[in-house]
């Protein structure tokens, strides 16, 4: 629902609209017995959904409301329009920050002063235990175009308290100002999170653009949890030592690395420009374009970048397959929850659940003592590591011994991958080994960074990514996104040429799609940006299995249509078709589904297997 000119909501008159953000829509509107203009703010329908939305919702505006700050945007009132939950603010006239820096770039005077005020105003709020969480230029208001004030206090917190799909499918916070922790979906936030978005203001207002930009929300914050910060010094040259210091560590990737408070990073601001006795310091004076060193480069060429591996604290064991198990639907289906082999990926959320902090790839795990010895340790008992593409070019100085015409033997062969990437920077197995030499050395964000360009550079050879799948699944730790990642990077490139990687990563993928769990919510980023860069009927065949899975069944339903347009004879498709028919109590059509999976002539194995369990024990 929306308000229209001219509606009376309550004692307000609606006067115009004034703009439409991924939460709220915001009004101005006239109050006659005060005789004042004020903003309302109303919330997204979607976002009331849970029957507890609206008491959640008033008690969080009243935590809210009880800041009394002379730079914190004030709330007058909380109320409902026709079962809408609105909030009304003060009416700042002026503009954003946003909308200021559009025209032009802040002086060195005018950053000092905002960043000392909105310093201090966000230091009063957090020592009240309350965070702003979406501090970005849009949120900070200039009245008169010069005093600054905090608008939308909490917004995404309160937001956050529904249980709607919108909260749960849309990034709350905006991506260019996201903290790392806040992307990664944790949710014992603290002050660290506002001045690290704080930081990226800051870091606007000085080097002339945001650290991070992409074509993709999962693009960008990919890069603020793994991807180094582009040097503010070589993006400006303008930028002295002392002011890049304080940059670096207001964003830093470990929120204990950060400034302790907004007023420490403001103060220390200050004292950089005094102590290096600067008299302007402005994007004004050098203002450049986003540099393409400075993005990551994602594994899909469309730049679809899913929320990253899962956390090393989470084990993760390789999904058990078993297609074909005994048993009626719904006891196979809480078999498969109980099952102690599941994928343990951290949840993305809002925008997004967890994110990773960090993951790697090792690509052999072999018996030669010459590999004992070098980059990669062995697990006893392994098979040998095959991998059929390709041989890739090299140079001899960065490896060990003689390559052979194998690209494996190339990749055992790698003694110093930082000197092999320095000089084959388009090899793929430099970075694969790179990415397990970090991880070696308990470098996990940079160990991740490299894997995901391995991937990119090796997706025009989608059977090498998944013999490195086929590894990783057997050799890492269970604690690594290795395998998740491969495999699904494998099955969306190759799947349509390569039987191999259709039956395996294939089976690997279903049996994952049928134990995820609501904490494993990356899966579904995951799966979902690679089906829709790689436009695979199969991948949003099990993006629809994940979301029944977890219970989600209009996710899952628009998964499955998709797939359907995409390739409605596919026998990964009709299998999944026949789950979710079985899952509303249609067992006719649920027959058949599975029969037309058995019967599928390029049908995999294990789906033949699990098709006939399927119609043996009934539906």
């Amino acid at each position: 629902m929306t308000f229209t000119t001219g509606e009376n909501v309550g004692p307000y008159r609606i006067t115009e609209q004034l703009g439409q953000g991924g939460m709220a829509t915001v009004y101005r509107a006239y109050h006659p017995n005060l005789d004042r203009y004020v903003a309302i703010k109303v919330l997204h329908a979607a976002f009331k959904e849970d029957s507890n939305f609206l008491a959640r919702f008033q008690r969080e505006a009243q935590i809210v409301a009880k800041l009394e700050h002379p730079n914190i945007v004030p709330i007058y009132d909380y109320n409902e329009h026709h079962g809408e939950p609105y909030l009304v603010m003060k009416f700042i006239e002026g503009e954003t920050l946003k909308a200021r820096l559009q025209r032009s770039p802040l002086t060195l005077d005018e950053t000092l002063k905002l960043m000392t005020t909105v310093g201090q105003a966000l230091t009063y709020a957090h020592e009240r235990s309350i965070l702003h969480r979406d501090i970005k230029p849009s949120n900070i208001l200039l009245e008169k175009g010069t005093e600054p004030y905090i608008a939308d206090f909490g917004l995404a917190r309160m937001a956050s308290l529904g249980e709607s799909t919108l909260s749960k499918d849309v990034m709350l916070g905006t991506p260019q100002y996201m903290s790392p922790e806040q992307a990664q979906g944790q949710s014992d936030l603290d002050a660290g999170t506002d001045i690290y978005s704080l930081g990226v203001v800051l870091y606007e207002l000085v080097v002339g653009r945001v650290p991070f930009n992409a074509d993709t929300p999962y693009a960008i914050v990919h890069d603020h949890i793994f991807s180094p910060l582009p040097l503010p010094s070589r993006v400006n040259p303008q930028v002295t030592p002392n002011v890049e210091r304080v940059l670096l560590k207001a964003l830093a990737k470990d929120r204990a690395d950060r400034y302790s408070s907004a007023v420490d990073l403001a103060a220390a601001f200050r004292s950089a420009v005094e102590a290096d006795g600067l008299k302007e310091l402005s994007a004004r004076q050098y203002r450049v374009p986003l540099s393409s060193e400075a993005v990551a480069t994602p594994p899909f060429a469309a730049g679809v970048v899913p929320a990253g591996p899962p956390s090393i604290s989470s084990p993760m064991p390789s999904p058990s397959r078993t297609p074909g198990e005994g048993g009626s639907l719904a006891e196979r289906y809480e078999r498969q929850r109980r099952r102690k082999n599941l994928w343990m990926l951290g949840g993305f959320a809002g925008l997004i659940a967890t994110c990773l902090a960090g993951m790697f790839v090792t690509v052999s795990a072999f018996s030669d003592a010459n590999i004992r010895s070098g980059l990669f340790v062995p697990r006893p008992t392994q098979a040998a590591f095959q991998v059929t593409a390709t041989p890739t070019k090299v140079t001899q100085t960065a490896i060990a011994v003689a390559p052979t015409t194998s690209p494996i033997n190339i990749l055992r062969a790698i003694s110093n991958p930082e000197s092999y990437v320095s000089g084959q920077p388009d090899d793929p197995l430099g970075h694969f080994a790179l990415a397990a030499s970090l991880y070696r050395d308990n470098k996990p964000l940079r160990a991740q960074q490299e894997l995901f360009e391995g991937i990119r550079l090796a997706r025009s050879n989608p059977h090498l990514i998944f013999d490195v799948a086929q590894e990783a699944e057997k050799s890492l730790d269970s604690g690594t996104g290795a395998p998740a990642i491969l495999y699904t990077t494998a099955y969306g490139l190759g799947a349509s040429n390569d039987p191999q990687i259709r039956d395996e990563a294939g089976q690997y993928l279903y049996t994952a799609a049928s134990n995820v769990r609501r904490r494993d919510a990356i899966f579904l980023r995951w799966v979902g940006s690679a089906a829709s860069e790689t436009k695979s009927a199969g991948l949003y065949a099990f993006l629809a299995l994940a979301n029944q899975t977890l219970g989600q069944a209009d996710a899952a339903q628009e998964a499955l249509q998709t797939a359907i347009g995409l390739d409605a004879n596919l026998a990964e498709v009709h299998l999944v078709h026949g789950i979710l028919y079985a899952a509303q109590n249609d067992p006719d059509h649920a027959r058949a589904e599975f029969g037309a999976a058995e019967s599928a002539p390029d049908a995999p194995g294990w789906i033949t297997e699990e098709a006939r369990a399927f119609l043996k024990k009934g539906t």
